[in-house]
């Protein structure tokens, strides 16, 4: 589970600070050690004394090269000094080099530990010259030092290692590495064993996420860290873009910082003092507040949006955030996210609003609750709970930012139960849909529905496949109309089974025919004779048949001079397809009872033929190695259908028959990766006109220019009033370069002539932080007090600051508010 903010580390009131993974960009490179007028000296150290003996020359007897004080001279202690040279293995002198040999640092090459050495306890010491004391296990190693202990490895000019305590004096520019940790300093103290140490004028890397320097930095084991006069960013720069600067901090990894005499700078100006501050300081999410954003509108006056993340658990974490809007009061949300197990998760949202609306002069309760769990239950059976409660005035007509959940039409509330084999799928459903619009109340609920669906199978080792359709539904219905509420209660049982026979005459050609028989009862219907309800059961009764003709098919393949796309592949396919349902001398009586709630009480008499002629390019593309794909970038299909009791049906001087339904076109392109254009079109033969329209073109230029237009159309029809739907939705996204980009989204209404919802958007984003600035003009729908709505335009800006890791206003990638990507 994964949030829009992760890896949080400092933060402020109004500021979380997440620290991106990137090197200093003036640290210096691993020291290497040289040959010093002969060949390298080597010492492998064990863990014990027993394990530190004198390396011996091919002779077998103890080297002569002597110490500082010559072959065999006795230090202060009176003892000789020992000189080592090295063994037969070798040991990796850089970073780079252990990276080579297979150890890896945490944070990069997947986030995988420092591999051990063959023996953890043991040390190892490489230098240009290493003195070794055997009285008192002391080692001085001098020139191009590196020690290596587990996964600590350290690279100096000078250094002094004791091997009974493990403590460790190496100085001149000093590198250290330890578990993803990188520190570079001038002189340090460490111990191996205990895990501590202090670092003077040190830069501390952590993780390649977090840049530390401090005039010592105190190591108090494993994952504590005590910084006095230093600063904290997660900016590569030599001179950080932004940065903290603290006279002291305590920081425990993946727990918590503790800052003293805190001032954050940006540009290199001090922008905010606090004496004192706590802030998490974790590898992985984190708890702390999100980067908040501040705006203005003229419908809610002066905003200002903040949130909070609490990382819970690895499994559970929760957002409470704020909207401060000053002409509408404070609007509250909260966000709980938790996955118990692979197929066992939820969420829960929840945002409240206590108008203060002193232009409406009444102060209004507005909430959301939406709940999400899918669970996983014995037997196979999967479970999802879908809570979508709101109250009776919508807050997401008035305030919501999402276009889709502002201009939804009702909540949708579920519960579902599902069992899948592998042609037969069994569902339980409880529902309820409650309409959003004051003025209609369309009010569905299903408690419950049962459906079996058993899909068409062979049956044994005839030529016949059967399948079925069932359900059992109890429907609960208010509509209102011309503030009339008109209640329809009903439980409805359905039975579908159809058959079929595919025959393959060819190849190239395919038969289908299919009878199926529709038996369903009602508790409740239409009084067609005296009006008003029925209240009484019937049973309705209709058989269908149908039949596909698909082919002959035809197709030619294409040699193309193209290394990626050696070939292209054109494929036509003819279809002619008959659909048959009777008309109502076939129990018309009954079936003319139904009142419609869905496509199972659809039992209209048809009888039409349709024809179809479908083309479709393919190409072969070639992947890496052998392996090649195949991509549809055209598909074309033109669609006629003609319906039979449209044209034998009595003639009526005032409506002409129409036999000839509106002819389609339905295109689909994608010839080449950076250009997409869908069209979608239908012709009324009666009318010459091209009634409906939906138009999608797209096009992109690598990551520096992206553009998409959609347009819909509809025509009103000859009536007097009848008014034509023209809506566009363009999105343009462009990288200025230097960081900066801009997009803008809008959706206009042609035909009146208006906006109703459009955004503009820059950005500019450094390597640890980005600031945006948003411009929004859009219509809301506003409930007027008197059982209806009225429109109003808002517009306004919001502003946000974003340090590295947190994410903008607008989530972690640029999104349209109101277009998309197609």
């Amino acid at each position: 589970m994964r949030k829009t903010v992760v890896n949080s580390f400092w933060s402020v009131p109004t500021i979380l600070i997440l620290f991106s993974g990137v090197p200093f960009a003036n640290a210096q490179e691993p020291i290497t050690p040289d040959i010093i007028n002969e060949s390298e000296l080597t010492q492998s150290v064990g863990g014990n004394k027993e394990d530190i003996g004198v390396e011996k020359n091919g002779t077998g007897e103890p080297d002569g090269a002597g110490g500082p004080g010559g072959a065999g001279e006795p230090d202060e202690a009176g003892e000789p000094d020992e000189v080592r040279e090295p063994g037969a293995a070798e040991t990796p002198e850089t970073a780079e080099e252990l990276k080579e040999a297979g150890a890896t640092i945490d944070g990069e090459a997947g986030g995988s530990q420092v591999k051990k050495e063959t023996k953890e306890v043991g040390t190892t010491i490489k230098a240009g010259k290493i003195v070794n004391n055997a009285k008192t296990g002391i080692s001085h190693a001098y020139g191009k030092v590196f020690i290596r202990k587990g996964a600590k490895s350290v690279w100096g000019n000078t250094a002094t290692y004791n091997q009974n305590t493990g403590d460790v004096n190496i100085q001149g520019d000093v590198h250290y590495i330890d578990k993803g940790m990188e520190i570079f300093c001038e002189v340090a103290d460490l111990n191996f064993e205990r895990d501590e140490g202090i670092l003077y004028n040190a830069k501390l890397n952590i993780k390649d996420e977090y840049f530390v320097n401090g005039e010592k930095i105190t190591k108090k084991g494993k994952d504590r860290y005590i910084v006095e006069n230093g600063g904290v960013t997660s900016c590569p720069q030599e001179e950080p873009h932004w940065k903290f600067n603290s006279s002291k901090v305590d920081l425990t990894l993946d727990d918590y910082a503790r800052m003293k005499h805190l001032v954050f700078r940006a540009g290199g100006y001090p922008i905010l003092y606090m004496p004192y501050w706590i802030a998490p300081a974790k590898t992985k999410r984190a708890t702390g507040f999100l980067a908040p954003t501040i705006g203005y509108s003229d419908r809610n006056g002066a905003q200002f949006n903040n949130a909070f993340f609490w990382a819970i658990s690895d499994n559970s974490d929760l957002t409470v955030s704020h909207q401060y809007m000053g002409r509408k009061g404070n609007l509250v949300g909260s966000e709980l996210r938790y996955i118990f197990s692979k197929r066992t998760r939820g969420n829960l949202y929840t945002k409240y609003l206590q108008e203060t609306d002193s232009e409406r002069g009444v102060n209004r309760d507005l909430w959301k609750l939406i709940y999400d769990h899918d669970q996983a239950l014995p037997m196979g059976i999967d479970g999802v709970v879908h809570l979508d409660l709101e109250s009776e005035d919508s807050i997401d007509r008035e305030y919501g930012t999402n276009l889709t959940n502002r201009t939804r039409r009702y909540t949708d509330s579920y519960i579902t139960l599902n069992k899948t084999w592998t042609n037969r799928i069994l569902t339980v459903v409880a529902r309820q849909q409650i309409s959003t619009r004051p003025e209609k109340e369309d009010d569905v609920a299903q408690a419950p529905s049962i459906v079996f669906t058993n899909q068409q199978e062979q049956l044994w080792e005839s030529p016949f496949y059967a399948g079925l359709d069932s359900s059992f539904t109890s429907f609960k219905t208010k509509t209102k109309r011309d503030g009339v509420t008109y209640p329809y209660d009903v439980d409805r049982m359905d039975f579908f089974p159809t058959i079929s026979m595919p025959i393959t005459a060819a190849p190239w050609l395919s038969i289908t025919p299919e009878l199926g028989f529709r038996y369903t009862t009602y508790t409740n219907g239409v009084d067609n004779v005296n009006g008003g309800l029925l209240n009484e059961s019937f049973d309705r009764e209709y058989y269908t048949a149908s039949l596909e003709i698909k082919g002959p098919r035809f197709y030619k393949i294409f040699e193309n001079d193209s290394v990626t796309r050696p070939k292209t592949k054109h494929l036509i396919t003819p279809t002619l397809t008959w659909r048959f349902l009777p008309d109502y001398s076939f129990d018309g009586e009954d079936r003319q009872k139904v009142s419609p709630l869905d496509s199972v009480d659809k039992g209209s008499p048809t009888n039409t033929v349709g024809f179809s002629l479908l083309n479709q390019v393919f190409v072969k593309e070639t992947l890496d190695g052998d392996s090649s794909q195949t991509v549809d970038v055209v598909f074309f299909n033109i669609v006629q259908r003609y319906d039979f009791n449209e044209a034998t049906r009595d003639e009526n001087p005032e409506e002409e028959k129409q036999p000839l339904q509106p002819l389609v076109f339905d295109l689909d392109t994608k010839i080449v990766p950076w250009l997409l254009f869908n069209y979608y079109t239908t012709y009324s033969h009666y009318d010459q006109k091209w009634d409906k329209s939906n138009l999608e073109l797209a096009f992109v230029y690598e990551d520096i220019f992206y553009i998409s237009l959609e347009r819909n159309y509809r025509w009103g029809g000859d009536a007097k009033g009848a008014e034509d739907s023209i809506w566009d939705t363009f999105y343009v996204d462009t990288n200025i370069g230097k960081g900066f980009s801009m997009d803008y989204s809008l959706n206009y209404d042609e035909f009146s002539g208006e906006t109703n919802n459009s955004v503009l958007r820059m950005q500019y984003k450094d390597d640890c932080w980005s600031t945006t600035l948003s411009w929004f003009e859009r219509k809301i729908n506003v409930n007027n007090g008197a059982g209806g709505e009225t429109v109003e335009m808002e517009s306004g800006f919001l502003f946000s600051i974003n340090l590295l890791g947190v994410g903008d206003v607008f989530g972690k990638e640029k999104k349209p508010l109101y277009g998309r990507r197609i």
